[in-house]
């Protein structure tokens, strides 16, 4: 059987299967189906760059992983757990449990924080911004990606999260 043919059949099986949250409207049927066959495939992405390429060929094998995975996504489990990936202002992030899912809401605080710093560059030789409890550290590090001049303090309070930040700045 096809590719393409594969994947129309799971989606037209899993009409209706899924709960889709209100803040997270990149997650579609689609979509969601898309990012799953990627980690089957062996190569993770976030849910908005599995609809950005096109699905590769997948074995015996990963076909049947990617029906565990289906059944992960429909226990419940986040998507971004399970793909391991998340995009949050512009760039795809490393994405587990030991830190909080990027969310729009904090993308709407970062982009205000990198207006400000925009304007604040014009006229200082540096800019300092604080972000206390910062899980991860992905807003500081797509502010810094920006804005050479930003000096960025995170303050971290979980050693698990300060295990998956060294993870994410390696990624």
């Amino acid at each position: 059987m096809a590719m393409d043919e594969i994947f129309v059949g799971l989606k037209q099986n899993l009409v209706n299967k899924f709960c889709f949250l209100e803040d997270k409207p990149e997650e579609t049927l689609d979509s969601t189906l898309r990012a799953l066959w990627f980690v089957a495939s062996g190569n993770p992405v976030s849910v908005l760059a599995a609809n950005e390429q096109p699905l590769p060929a997948l074995s015996v094998f990963q076909i049947e992983q990617l029906h565990r995975l289906i059944q992960e996504r429909q226990s419940n489990t986040p998507l971004a757990h399970i793909t391991g990936r998340q995009r949050f202002m512009g760039m795809d992030f490393i994405c587990d449990k030991r830190a909080l899912i990027p969310r729009k809401e904090t993308e709407i605080l970062g982009r205000k924080t990198l207006d400000i710093s925009h304007q604040l560059s014009k006229s200082k030789q540096s800019i300092n911004v604080i972000d206390v409890c910062c899980g991860a550290g992905n807003l500081g590090l797509s502010l810094r990606c920006t804005i050479q001049k930003l000096m960025f303090l995170q303050l971290i309070f979980h050693m698990k999260q300060w295990n998956l930040r060294k993870k994410i700045f390696s990624f």
